[in-house]
């Protein structure tokens, strides 16, 4: 399946697909990365993107990336309402993917903002209903624990324990297990901190939420999200739903593959 993008539209069919070979009107993205990521590692995509005429925004949630606010304070709101603020600044509506934990800011930022939303895409990530947190989600999810992780040396802490850091040797398994070593070592470079309160903090989902399109893209061979977990999140509601032959980080690993699903989703849409 190397190369191929998969289009689920149903429970019955698969319909294999390439490069779009429809041009489309121009459109804005705008590429959330999950926990401890931020704007740099969608740079291949983006670039990709805007070769096709297409505005992108990869952004540097706060304290993440060359954003300078305290990351101490952040949390799944200041996330979210980040993201609306960048959204409103826009002309038009937005495609507004999400990957990983930043599937629940885009949740959160589609409620605030509904009308800015074009499609919301929630790439190997976080799909969650109203009251619901990363770390507090129904069907069958275990709560992390982070002082457990700690002890297992699977993050480390801040002093306060409210921030974590991934281990590098963790990020080498989880995320970046099919790039060379010196690409593996150049994204390592990029990760930061992660607010924990962000995992813990419960979305406030309405009608506003409910109203906007969903498209899912998962990723066959997940270490960190497994398939099983994001099926789970698909079976909340999704319009249709890709795949790719990847891991937890597309962006890095194959991102022609994902940049045509974006391209796709643009064609779909205008």
């Amino acid at each position: 399946m190397s190369g191929k993008i998969i289009t689920f539209t149903d429970a019955r069919k698969e319909v294999y697909c390439t490069s779009p070979m429809t041009k489309c009107a121009a459109q804005t993205y705008i590429l959330i990365a999950g926990a401890w990521h931020n704007g740099w590692f969608w740079t291949g995509v983006k670039e990709i993107l805007e070769s096709e005429g297409h505005k992108v925004i990869a952004v540097d949630l706060p304290g993440h990336g060359n954003d300078t606010a305290c990351l101490d304070d952040q949390n799944l709101e200041s996330y979210s309402r980040s993201i609306a603020n960048i959204m409103e600044q826009q002309l038009g509506q937005v495609i507004l993917v999400g990957h990983s934990m930043a599937g629940a800011v885009a949740c959160q930022a589609s409620e605030y903002k509904p009308e800015k939303v074009k499609k919301m895409v929630v790439l190997c990530g976080f799909l969650l209903n109203d009251g619901e947190s990363i770390n507090g989600l129904k069907d069958g999810f275990k709560p992390t624990d982070w002082t457990k992780m700690a002890d297992l040396g699977i993050v480390d802490l801040s002093f306060d324990k409210k921030v974590s850091y991934m281990n590098p040797q963790v990020a080498r398994e989880k995320f970046y297990g099919e790039l060379t070593d010196d690409q593996a070592k150049l994204a390592i470079l990029h990760l930061g901190g992660e607010a924990i309160a962000a995992q813990h903090q419960a979305v406030k989902l309405g009608n506003n939420f409910r109203s906007i399109p969903k498209i899912y893209i998962k990723t066959l061979q997940d270490m960190m999200l497994p398939l099983d977990s994001q099926e789970k999140m698909i079976q909340r509601g999704v319009e249709k739903v890709y795949a790719i032959n990847s891991g937890h980080s597309p962006f890095l690993t194959a991102p022609r593959q994902l940049a045509d699903i974006l391209l796709n989703i643009a064609v779909d849409v205008a």
